[in-house]
């Protein structure tokens, strides 16, 4: 049995996690997992991955946000409206240069340079580069206990991913601020989302593959059309949100969700399943 999982972060699968709810699937129909999802995914990449993959025996779909943007030449997708996500990836480093004048790409061993960062600074960084206590629990205790060492190596961790992605983040920023000058129109991309959502639904109905469908927010989907190839869910949304007492973040978990939020997906892609008669 084939099962391809489509959508955006909570869909994406670390086969080292057993309970990972895609680990559960495959273990739970001894499946194979032929496609898992990525970080902002947008739909028309669901709708493009999903056409691509071969031998489909069950698709599991995370609908994505509308203004998450295709982007077929990366890993990834992006958004149109967070310029924050974007100038997090160069802004701490212009920002440590202006302060003390200083190239550190020129450093083969950054954790010296560091040294030299005062506590306030460094917890301006963190902030900049989304790291959290919860993820770093041990070395954020040694900084406490003047070993500063730990914490300003995984800021530095992500300080070198930053450096090496500063040019293409920039170049993607001013693309997306010209598109939105000359070709970008809102209803337009709400119609090119809805296109894609209804080519899925279509797509899986008339391949008669079984599938399961979760929606997040109401206002995202056209009320004048309905789903066909299969069940849908909108009960698990909660679940996927920042404050959410399952979100343990991406440095413990693929999906950032724990055991718990895993085993309750899990539960209701079967309950779901189970109502369309698709279970082996």
């Amino acid at each position: 049995m084939n099962i391809g999982v489509y959508g955006d972060s909570i869909s994406r699968y670390d086969p080292n996690q057993e309970w990972n709810f895609v680990s559960l699937l495959k273990k739970e129909f001894d499946a194979n997992i032929v496609h898992s999802g990525i970080p902002h995914c947008s739909e028309e990449r669901i709708l493009f991955n999903l056409k691509k993959t071969k031998k489909l025996d069950t698709a599991i779909i995370f609908h994505a946000a509308p203004y998450h943007i295709f982007m077929p030449s990366w890993n990834k997708d992006v958004s149109n409206i967070d310029k924050t996500t974007f100038d997090r990836k160069y802004t701490a480093r212009n920002w440590v240069e202006s302060m003390w004048g200083t190239d550190f790409k020129e450093h083969d061993f950054y954790i010296d340079f560091f040294e030299n960062v005062p506590n306030g600074a460094c917890l301006q960084l963190l902030e900049y580069y989304n790291i959290h206590f919860e993820n770093y629990t041990d070395a954020f205790i040694k900084w406490q206990d003047g070993d500063s060492s730990e914490i300003k190596q995984a800021l530095l961790d992500q300080v070198r991913i930053a450096s090496d992605d500063e040019k293409f983040y920039q170049e993607l920023w001013t693309a997306f601020e010209l598109t939105r000058k000359y070709m970008y129109h809102p209803d337009l991309q709400l119609n090119r989302y809805y296109g894609a959502l209804m080519q899925i639904d279509s797509y899986l109905h008339n391949k008669k593959i079984p599938c399961v469908h979760f929606f997040s927010k109401d206002q995202w989907y056209p009320s004048w059309y309905t789903i066909t190839s299969g069940p849908v869910d909108l009960s698990m949304r909660e679940l996927y949100k920042d404050n959410s007492q399952y979100n343990i973040g991406y440095q413990q978990s693929a999906n950032a969700m724990n055991a718990e939020g895993n085993k309750i997906i899990f539960d209701k892609i079967k309950e779901l399943l189970a109502t369309s008669s698709t279970i082996p």
